[in-house]
């Protein structure tokens, strides 16, 4: 499509945009649908610039810039009369949304990033599932809506799968944690009911020693009380003797 523009008899004004044009599959926007179709106004430049060359149609039935060796050709005004007929007749889609047409603007080379080992494996794996991902979402954008809505129902049930799954994870990691707190000394595992009775127990001894040492303190003080009166009869006794 684009050979026939290589031909000394193309001004050059016109093999510029006939070569950018023709190259525009090439560009990496197009090749991932990010820009469909050549802009109207770029067309009409296209047939601006070589309204005065000349074409002739070839054999697969699209117009194209006439070769020396063709003998039937017109110039491009007297066959068409606009650049829209132009890029259709020339194979190209024509669009005349402006932030989604191709408009001649090459896209800009970005290098790569330098060679620092981890780094670039990172920059790499994180590029390739950029990739991929706008690959997917662009099939999912040409589904049928009852595929959409099938592919949207799958991904939310293995996103509950995941939160389930990792919501079982987390209570086990925290089962044990707990598990682990519940073992006494002697190895045996001490459930909150078995907790709460050794608690009791403990509290049931600490009240039976504070009764045991009360009652120890009320018979020495008996003792004691019996002793003064004990003394104090003997001391009556000596009186009255």
């Amino acid at each position: 499509q684009i050979y026939g523009f290589h031909g000394p008899n193309v001004s050059d004004a016109c093999r510029d945009v006939a070569l950018n044009i023709g190259c525009s599959p090439c560009d990496p926007r197009v090749g991932t649908n990010q820009l469909k179709g050549i802009c109207a106004n770029y067309c009409n430049d296209w047939y601006h610039a070589c309204r005065d060359d000349y074409f002739h149609y070839n054999q697969r039935g699209l117009l194209t810039a006439c070769p020396q060796s063709e003998l039937v050709c017109s110039k491009l005004s007297a066959i068409i009369a606009n650049g829209t007929l132009l890029c259709e007749q020339s194979g190209f889609d024509v669009s005349y949304t402006s932030i989604t047409c191709y408009n001649g603007i090459k896209s800009k080379f970005i290098p790569p990033p330098p060679d620092h080992g981890l780094h670039t494996d990172i920059f790499s794996s994180l590029h390739r599932l950029q990739h991929n991902m706008y690959q997917l979402f662009m099939h999912y954008k040409y589904l049928p809506r009852w595929q959409q809505l099938i592919v949207i129902a799958a991904i939310a049930y293995i996103l509950l799968a995941i939160y389930k799954v990792l919501q079982n994870a987390y209570s086990s990691t925290a089962n044990t944690q707990q598990t682990d707190a519940l073992v006494i000394p002697n190895g045996i595992f001490d459930s909150e009911t078995e907790k709460e009775k050794i608690r009791k127990a403990r509290l049931q001894n600490i009240a039976m020693s504070q009764q045991m040492e009360s009652q120890f303190a009320q018979e020495l003080g008996l003792h004691r009380n019996s002793g003064d009166s004990d003394h104090g009869e003997s001391e009556n006794d000596n009186d009255n003797d």
